[in-house]
């Protein structure tokens, strides 16, 4: 897990979808890759998670400069996104990158590596989204178990993990650095 979260509030996703609080009208649309869309629309403001796509690449890494001190570079992103097993999600916001995520997956446990919400876009319940999505996605794959690491003074992400069943399980000392800082192993089983 990568070091800053601030991200609360959502709903479970089905495997690509479009959402909005309070939402007027529905349909459903071709995404372009076979899998269907539902778009649910609010006076022109609409979310839309999906697996991530290489034009995501430079907002994404935009937002990973932006929120960590140790951010990935838009190769790592590339490489990560193409590796096999591995699970990107992109939240996007009016069509601008709002927030991603990823999991890299090992038979049955997925290691959640990277929730990022742009700092425009926090407190929407965003990143609580993305991690639904991911994780359903991951458990259609088989995956049975998550995991990920959270810096120990992250009170906004680890109140957000605890309200998706993670719990602490151990401590891994100094591994963030700039600041270092001790991270909270969690685990959802």
């Amino acid at each position: 897990m990568s070091e800053s979260e601030s991200i609360s509030g959502g709903t479970e996703m089905s495997e690509s979808e479009s959402i909005s609080g309070g939402m007027s009208e529905s349909e459903s649309v071709s995404d372009g890759t076979g899998m269907n869309v539902t778009e649910r629309k609010e006076t022109g403001r609409m979310l839309e998670l999906r697996f991530m796509r290489e034009e995501d690449l430079e907002q994404v890494e935009a937002i990973e400069q932006a929120t960590f001190s140790s951010p990935w570079s838009l190769e790592s992103f590339r490489k990560a996104m193409e590796t096999c097993g591995n699970l990107y999600v992109t939240a996007l916001w009016d069509d601008r990158v709002a927030g991603y995520c990823g999991l890299w997956r090992s038979f049955e446990e997925g290691d959640i590596t990277n929730v990022a919400v742009d700092e425009a876009f926090r407190q929407r319940g965003i990143g609580r989204k993305m991690l639904s999505f991911l994780m359903e996605a991951a458990e259609k794959e088989g995956v049975t178990q998550f995991t990920l690491e959270v810096r120990r003074s992250n009170a906004a992400a680890l109140h957000l993990y605890e309200n998706l069943g993670f719990v602490s399980e151990g401590i891994r000392k100094n591994f963030y650095e700039k600041p270092t800082e001790d991270a909270v192993i969690m685990w959802k089983r």
